[in-house]
């Protein structure tokens, strides 16, 4: 599959002042994608960048949770707009960064249409959480909260975005979306975590928004936005010998554990 990102430009219309909400003045934008433009295959790209870089902006153009203001995602050629909804839907498995568990068995957390039980406890196997999940009384029927149950289970963070993860992971699409996928995650499970990923960079398109660099590093390809625009794309020795925004953000973070 082929994704091209054709001069895309998202603005928002920023929250209108009093005056202007009487119709005096102009209103005020924000441009949070500033002509992004690129052309990608199957792969692990990483996706990074400062706060308010655009990187949230283009993955909610990509998950077509907005159109852009300019330019085009093009599938095959075909520009993303063309696409059904759920057609979409369906090429996609995304982790948000604000993911959220529902009231629901942790079965049907994971998998919302159809109940493949090979499936999920794969799913479950690669996003680490189903040692966790197999050792509960009712294992993969454990209800998620208390809302409803009594003996339903109140997971971690690190547990909830795992599970959350596994249904990203259960579509087994052509593309996923993982913002942050291991925000709450110890680094354990990340990296065995980062290892699937990796097995299945040449099977598929892969995003994965992170500020831990270290995630970046074995990517194939690291995409660096900065204004809405992006200023830096290459692998980790390329951007690093280039001495630019990423290499900055590396040695910065490095120090840490030095």
């Amino acid at each position: 599959m082929q994704l091209e990102l054709n001069n895309l430009r998202k603005t928002y219309l920023l929250p209108a002042p009093l005056l202007h909400r009487r119709g005096q003045g102009k209103p005020k934008t924000k441009q949070a994608l500033a002509g992004v433009s690129i052309t990608l295959g199957p792969g692990l790209y990483g996706l990074l960048g400062p706060n308010g870089a655009g990187k949230s902006s283009l993955v909610k153009v990509l998950t077509r949770l907005y159109d852009p203001s300019e330019g085009a995602v093009l599938i095959n050629g075909r520009d993303l707009k063309n696409y059904d909804g759920n057609e979409w839907y369906r090429l996609q498995g995304v982790l948000p960064q604000h993911y959220h568990l529902f009231a629901l068995s942790v079965e049907e957390n994971i998998a919302f249409s159809g109940n493949d039980g090979e499936r999920i406890r794969d799913a479950a196997r690669f996003s680490e959480c189903d040692r966790f999940i197999e050792a509960l009384p009712e294992q993969y029927e454990t209800v998620c909260g208390k809302s409803f149950r009594e003996t339903g289970v109140d997971f971690s963070g690190g547990e909830s975005q795992r599970i959350c993860l596994a249904r990203a992971f259960y579509k087994n699409s052509d593309i996923w979306i993982l913002d942050e996928p291991s925000a709450a995650i110890d680094p354990i499970a990340e990296d065995s975590i980062f290892e699937y990923l990796l097995s299945q960079k040449g099977k598929k398109t892969i995003f994965v928004v992170s500020h831990r660099l270290s995630v970046a590093k074995n990517s194939d390809l690291i995409l660096v936005l900065d204004g809405g625009r992006l200023v830096e794309a290459g692998d980790h020795s390329g951007l690093m010998d280039k001495d630019g925004l990423y290499a900055k953000m590396f040695r910065t973070q490095a120090e840490r554990y030095i």
